[in-house]
């Protein structure tokens, strides 16, 4: 495997949407702005990847909790078509709480938000990071911006529109994390109905050791170590259990 990390644009600075924004725009859509720094980080995976000696034509995307929910949201878009032929959603997703607001939503926060910030674009882009996080931002969060996320995740997937990836879902015993076996069990379901290639779903009960005191289980996060084969980093008293459950995942 060769592993490709990328940062995206998050809060304010990745997701802000806005009716100024949205006039300005060739797509007439605002918001999203990180989802499209994954985007161009998967163009760039097409383009160059072959140079590192991967294959641009088995490329495997994969997230855990809100990484979940943009893997969710890049099987959803239009614009990551044939960048991908894999994907794979840890403990989150894009329906039920998770369901993207519409772009009336999001440019409504968005510019109540701004007011107190300034009226034009140019005022707005003057402002530094600081200025901008010195007022408490909105929920800023992805939007049915009509270009990146076409419609809501749900009716996508019903339709069959969706990038019909093979696909792994799950999620932890004890996650408390809301509605999250709900999320990777729709996404599952929906693309086994309306899709052609093949959908998983997994459930990871392995407990690992706790630092101190008793263990509080399966909890969120809990199977990443166990993915990326890195319990040997983690200096914790691993059972022959937890080196099974990590040979299993990792490959």
């Amino acid at each position: 495997v060769i592993l490709v990390s990328m940062n995206y644009r998050n809060n304010i600075m990745g997701f802000l949407s806005h009716p100024l924004l949205t006039q300005e725009s060739p797509n007439h859509s605002s918001g999203n702005y990180g989802l499209l720094d994954l985007i161009a980080c998967l163009k760039w995976v097409q383009g160059n990847i072959a140079q590192f000696g991967g294959d641009p034509g088995k490329v495997t995307i994969f997230g855990q909790s809100s990484g979940g929910e943009s893997v969710n949201l890049l099987v959803a878009s239009p614009l990551a078509q044939g960048l991908f032929q894999q994907a794979i959603g840890e403990s989150g997703g894009a329906f039920g709480m998770r369901k993207p607001k519409t772009l009336a939503e999001g440019e409504k926060s968005g510019a109540e938000f701004c007011s107190q910030l300034g009226s034009t674009l140019a005022e707005l882009r003057s402002k530094s990071a600081v200025e901008l996080f010195a007022s408490v931002p909105p929920a800023t969060e992805p939007i049915i911006d009509g270009w990146f996320l076409p419609a809501d995740v749900y009716d996508i997937f019903k339709r069959g529109r969706q990038n019909d990836v093979r696909t792994i879902t799950g999620s932890n015993d004890a996650e408390k994390v809301p509605m999250g076996d709900f999320m990777v069990t729709e996404w599952a379901i929906l693309q086994a109905r309306t899709g052609k290639a093949k959908a998983y779903q997994y459930r990871f009960t392995q407990v690992p050791p706790a630092a101190s005191g008793v263990a509080a289980g399966a909890t969120h996060g809990a199977e990443v170590q166990y993915a990326f084969h890195n319990l040997d980093l983690m200096g914790k008293d691993w059972t022959e259990a937890d080196r099974k459950a990590e040979e299993i995942m990792s490959t």
